[in-house]
């Protein structure tokens, strides 16, 4: 079985394929925008399309005309595999195979979903942020600041002068004002408490519940939080089009496993275990040493740099049934000897082996390809995969490696180009294929102004500027060419190649600032354009030709395929779309 990979989430751990999860649209009446052959695109399909590209504002705004160049693009893609499907590439071996890959990589990550990340991240967590997730608020503060751990006498007078606060400025008290007189952050104090527009990830998550239920102006009691004791106003809120909770709930998770990486690392491990007990693991830990001990070679670490030694050679050497004794079994199933072989020699040719490191490295192997396996059985036995969300993210990626088959068989490799067709395409495009004007450069950077407008004045007075470049530039690049940019065109080191190409030969430009950085440059020779020849521009003609005859090609098999697969625009419905995005309070 091809090992899917560690569910890992620290700098050791990688996530099957959580990033990868796909996306639903949202729930309504789901009315066609167009119809290709026997299939539809629906109104949901298209705004989920429309929003990958672009954004949802962008959506609620977009003319007819911008709607239907998205559309063609679906139109297109849907083609195209449609295209794949009565050609059957669909059914063939090596698509299966990539399929069942890719299935076995969702059911893995739709274990883990199930069972380790709502231990650390609930559902109603990133549901609670989508909620929130198109709100901004523009608040002010006032921060009492207190040390990690004041003494309660100190939090009880804080406290009160808090609330004393409050009561003034719901008394009609000037809030800046007082921000300015009491707030202990500096940096917002003197803006009257300002803090500009917050969304609520940015807030701290005990004052988050409280901050967003407040309408406009109004302030909060004193809050508790881990700078000390604050109180806030909410002065503005504003409200944007909000993403179906699909759409918008891949991104927050994403978020939310980095930021919980240690956490989920830990569930998983202790999920591990227990899934280790419930499928009745057992180690033959005789066996793992007898294999051990037979591919025993030298610590790699004492071998030279190259190739790490084939494992599989070895082998060989083991009798039928010494290939037949187990290394690890569970419930339903075993590891043996001779599976064991099959799992460290198969791979790609260019793979490179690392040496087994004795029972510790092949018992790491094993837990590797046990974890897949059992972590998918216990997936099945669920039925996980018959989750809506599951089900369209395999679709999706059906869809998306047929889409790439059926291009690359009908167009990508039908596209030759020849040397003689290479050649006249060049002697009809010379005007591409020209090597533009250039200046060589000298130049000296230095890293204080003063020090620049001394080397630029010695310069000018005629002082030698090889010299002077080997004494005073800082340019770690051009230290050893004693400042020799070499011929540069005039958008190359920007201000340093528009002022050359302004420059005559011979003339001193500077000093130039750029960044923290002041240059002197001196222009030496000017090439003025030229034509490439054939060989110097082989690279680029071919490309370009290449190019130019995938889209002809493209262009011919798409109005072929719109011939044998009708396509209709339902324009009414395509203005539609969008039409249910609202900016509601919450």
């Amino acid at each position: 079985m091809k090992k899917i990979g560690s569910f890992v989430f620290g700098s050791r751990i990688v996530l099957g394929i959580a990033i990868a999860l796909s996306l639903i649209g949202c729930k309504k009446i789901d009315k066609p925008v167009a119809r290709v052959g026997n299939s539809s695109i629906t109104q949901s399909q298209f705004e989920e399309t429309y929003m990958k590209q672009r954004s949802i504002t962008a959506g609620l705004e977009a003319p007819l005309s911008d709607k239907k160049k998205v559309l063609d693009e679906m139109i297109s893609h849907r083609l195209q595999v449609l295209a794949a499907k009565s050609q059957g590439l669909d059914r063939d071996p090596q698509f299966q195979k990539k399929i069942k890959l890719f299935r076995d990589q969702t059911l893995f990550w739709a274990v883990m979903e199930a069972d380790v990340v709502p231990q650390v991240i609930p559902e109603n967590q990133i549901r609670n942020i989508w909620k929130h997730s198109n709100i901004d608020l523009k608040l002010r503060h006032i921060l009492l600041r207190l040390p990690a751990k004041a003494p309660k006498k100190q939090v009880d007078s804080t406290m009160a002068l808090a609330q004393r606060l409050v009561q003034q400025i719901r008394s009609g008290a000037d809030f800046g004002e007082l921000a300015k007189k009491y707030s202990s952050d500096k940096a917002t104090a003197d803006r009257g408490g300002a803090l500009g527009y917050i969304k609520w990830r940015q807030l701290d998550p005990a004052v988050r519940e409280v901050v967003f239920r407040l309408k406009r102006y109004d302030i909060t009691d004193p809050l508790k939080t881990n700078q000390g004791i604050e109180i806030i106003q909410v002065l503005e809120r504003r409200i944007f089009p909000r993403q179906p909770y699909e759409i918008a709930r891949t991104q927050i998770l994403n978020n939310l496993i980095r930021e919980h990486s240690r956490q989920l690392s830990q569930v998983y491990q202790s999920y591990w275990k227990n899934l280790q007990k419930k499928y009745n693991v057992t180690w033959y830990n005789k066996n793992i040493k007898f294999l051990a001990d037979s591919l025993h070679m030298p610590h790699p670490l004492k071998k030279k740099k190259g190739f790490a030694p084939d494992t599989t050679g070895p082998f060989s050497a083991f009798s039928a049934q010494e290939m037949k004794r187990p290394l690890v079994t569970y419930r339903g199933g075993k590891i043996t000897l001779e599976d064991f072989a099959r799992i460290v020699g198969k791979g790609p040719k260019h793979f490179l082996r690392q040496p087994i490191r004795g029972a510790r490295g092949i018992r790491n192997i094993l837990d590797g390809e046990l974890r897949n396996k059992i972590i998918l059985i216990e997936g099945r036995h669920r039925g996980l995969l018959k989750k809506a969300r599951y089900q369209k993210q395999i679709r999706d990626y059906v869809d998306s490696q047929l889409y790439q088959e059926a291009r690359k068989r009908n167009v990508l490799q039908k596209v030759v180009v020849t040397d003689s067709l290479a050649r006249k395409y060049y002697r009809s495009h010379l005007g591409l294929y020209k090597d533009p004007p250039k200046v060589k450069v000298q130049v000296i950077m230095v890293k204080d102004k003063k020090l620049a407008d001394r080397v630029y004045h010695m310069a000018l007075k005629g002082q030698n500027f090889t010299r002077l470049a080997e004494k005073y530039n800082q340019m770690a690049s051009t230290k050893k060419t004693k400042g020799m940019l070499g011929f540069i065109g005039i958008n190359s080191y920007g201000l340093i190649g528009n002022e050359a190409f302004r420059a005559k030969i011979g003339e001193i430009r500077g000093p130039l600032k750029m960044g923290t950085n002041y240059y002197i440059i001196k222009v030496l020779k000017r090439r003025p354009e030229r034509q490439k020849n054939y060989e110097e521009a082989r690279f680029d003609v071919e490309r370009d030709l290449r190019t130019q005859l995938t889209k002809k090609l493209q262009k011919e098999w798409m109005a072929k395929l719109r011939k044998e697969m009708p396509v209709v625009i339902f324009e009414k419905n395509l203005k539609e779309t969008f039409k249910e995005y609202k900016t509601d309070e919450i």
